[in-house]
């Protein structure tokens, strides 16, 4: 994550946090999102602050009533020993695809809760979610029984698209749900990029700016994928207009926008009237043949039509011979019940 410092004379900071402490603070504001007026996110570095000698971030949130709720999560810098620094470099990286995390957790969301995999498999025109649980058993006892949720999302549902097909990436969906329900919280977007299968997948979160671009903040994250790519492969590309780009960042690599010319006046000829007409080039037996189907269709919807109607006479005359047959006594007439029965 890297965001503003509260320092006067120090640019961004990029800084560590832990998901499991910074979804919730994120989920709360997306309860409030109705009532929330503006959020703020900035580093406190460990000299001026007064609680002990960690840094922190401080989240404020701002609703209509003028109520400031304020969140401080302990943080790391960025070459601290105990975080993992993976070295990021995303023109090694030739797949890449971005959606709108809204889209991307409203699938998640539907997924069971006991899975525990996400597989995302590039079809030839669409991709397909799996959340899955394998099945666990030892000796004879069940341990975990075996989950299984598939979901089909064509690539027209994606904002930007550039990878091959036959690729299927899988991580840890729970880890997952952090950064999508976080990516959400901030109205941001889902940018995902990867080298092959088998090795780390990367998140960005790309227009998090909840006040404007001065307040952008960016989040990326990695996970240890496995996979499989079938030999025969072919690249898709596919780009999205947005109307609001708060980043307002040039388009991706490799999209060109086709230019509009101006087409020329064409004179137009009046439709000929519906129906079948015949072709001046066609062969005298292909205009026999094409009459002799139309014959053929006509007929056949003739005994169609007859079929239903003779039908509908039989069910007609068997509901009349029903009622004529009915027990009981006789509507306008008396009948005794007694001994002389």
């Amino acid at each position: 994550m890297r965001g503003p410092s509260s320092l006067a004379n120090s640019g961004p900071r990029a800084f560590q946090v832990r998901s499991q402490g910074i979804v919730p603070v994120f989920r709360n504001v997306e309860r409030d999102l109705a009532r929330v007026t503006s959020v703020r996110i900035h580093y406190i570095d460990y000299e001026e602050n007064d609680e002990g000698s960690e840094s922190r971030v401080e989240i404020q949130v701002v609703v209509q009533s003028g109520i400031r709720k304020v969140y401080r999560l302990t943080c790391y810098d960025s070459d601290y020993e105990g975080t993992l620094d993976y070295p990021v470099h995303k023109e090694n990286y030739p797949h890449k695809f971005e959606m709108q995390a809204k889209v991307f957790k409203k699938y998640i969301d539907s997924m069971s809760p006991q899975a525990e995999e996400l597989s995302m498999s590039f079809k030839e025109d669409s991709l397909e979610l799996n959340g899955f649980t394998e099945e666990v058993r030892w000796a004879t006892e069940l341990l975990k029984q075996p989950i299984n949720t598939r979901i089909r999302l064509d690539y027209d549902q994606l904002d930007y698209l550039n990878l091959e097909d036959g690729m299927t990436i899988t991580i840890r969906l729970r880890e997952f749900r952090y950064i999508a329900s976080l990516a959400d919280a901030m109205g941001a977007r889902l940018l995902g990029w990867f080298k092959d299968p088998g090795m780390p997948m990367f998140f960005e979160v790309l227009g998090g700016g909840m006040n404007g671009p001065e307040d952008m903040v960016d989040i990326r994250t990695f996970f240890i994928a496995s996979g499989e790519k079938k030999k025969d492969t072919t690249r898709h590309k596919h780009y999205k207009e947005r109307v609001n780009d708060l980043r307002g960042s040039p388009k991706p690599s490799g999209y060109t926008k086709k230019s509009v010319q101006p087409e020329e006046p064409m004179d137009l000829e009046p439709e000929p009237p519906v129906g079948w007409q015949e072709d001046e080039d066609e062969d005298e037996d292909e205009v026999i043949e094409r009459a002799l189907d139309q014959e053929l269709l006509q007929f056949s919807q003739r005994v169609s039509a007859e079929k239903e109607s003779a039908e509908t006479k039989q069910d007609a005359e068997g509901d009349e011979l029903m009622s004529d047959n009915e027990v009981g006594p006789t509507p306008g007439k008396s009948q005794a019940y007694g001994l002389l029965d």
